[in-house]
C-alpha cells in the first residue's frame, strides 16, 4: 500500500481552510479602510471647527464638506457642514445636507437627536418627528418627539409622548434618577396642557379677559 506523506494532508487542510483566511482577512481590511476613513473625518472636523471659532466660514464649510466626503457616516460632519450653510443664507442646501444624513443619524438615540434638532432649527420639524418615530420606540426617542412638538407649539402630542416614554422607563426598571426626570417632565407638559385647554375652552367660572382670548 502507498503511504500518503504528511504534507499531502496538511495542502488539503490549508486549501480547505483558504475560504474562511480569505473572507476574515478581506473582513479585517474593511474594518482597517472603515477606522482610516473616520480618522480623515475627524481631522477634517477638528480643522472645520477651528476656522468655524475664528470666523473663516468659507473655509470651515470645505473642510466640513471633504469630512462628509472622507466618511458618508460621519454625522458630525453633516452637521458642521449644514450649519455653515445656514450661516451662510444657504437653507436649501442645508435642508438637503441634512437629508443624505439621515440614514446615518438615525443609527442610534444620540446622533438621532442632534439632528432631529437640526433639523428643527430649518424649520423642518414634522420631518424630524416622521423620521425619529419610524425607529425602534426607546424612551429618549419619545422625549426627543415630545421636545419637538413642544417646540411647535402643539402640547397635547408632547404629552402623550412623554407619558409612553414614563410607561417605558417604569417598564425597564431604570434607574430612580431616570424615572424621575421623566415623571417630572411629563408632569410639566401635563400642567402646560391643562392652561392651553384652559385658554381655549374656558369654564365659566373663567375671566372676562380669559374668555374674550377664547374666542
Amino acid at each position: 500500500m502507498r503511504l500518503v506523506r504528511p504534507h499531502f494532508w496538511l495542502a488539503i487542510a490549508i486549501s480547505l481552510g483558504a475560504p474562511t483566511v480569505a473572507r476574515g482577512a478581506h473582513a479585517q481590511r474593511a474594518t482597517d479602510m472603515r477606522a482610516l476613513a473616520r480618522s480623515v473625518a475627524v481631522d477634517y472636523f477638528a480643522r472645520g471647527q477651528a476656522a468655524e471659532r475664528e470666523g473663516r466660514l468659507i473655509a470651515a464649510e470645505s473642510l466640513y464638506a471633504q469630512a462628509v466626503d472622507a466618511d458618508r457616516s460621519y454625522i458630525d460632519g453633516f452637521l458642521g457642514l449644514a450649519r455653515m450653510q445656514l450661516a451662510r443664507g444657504r437653507a436649501r442646501d442645508g435642508a438637503r445636507t441634512l437629508e443624505s444624513a439621515a440614514q446615518s443619524a438615525l443609527v442610534d438615540d444620540d446622533s438621532a437627536a442632534r439632528w432631529a434638532r437640526a433639523m428643527a432649527q430649518l424649520g423642518a420639524v414634522d420631518d424630524a418627528i416622521r423620521s425619529i418615530e419610524s425607529r425602534a420606540e426607546s424612551a429618549r426617542s419619545l422625549r426627543l418627539v415630545a421636545e419637538l412638538y413642544v417646540a411647535s407649539a402643539r402640547i397635547p402630542e408632547a404629552l402623550a409622548r412623554a407619558r409612553r416614554a414614563v410607561e417605558l422607563v417604569v417598564t425597564a426598571g431604570a434607574d430612580a434618577q431616570t424615572e424621575r426626570d421623566a415623571r417630572r417632565f411629563a408632569r410639566a407638559l401635563s400642567l402646560l396642557s391643562g392652561e392651553v385647554d384652559a385658554v381655549r375652552a374656558p369654564g365659566p367660572s373663567a375671566s372676562l379677559l380669559r374668555r374674550l382670548l377664547a374666542r
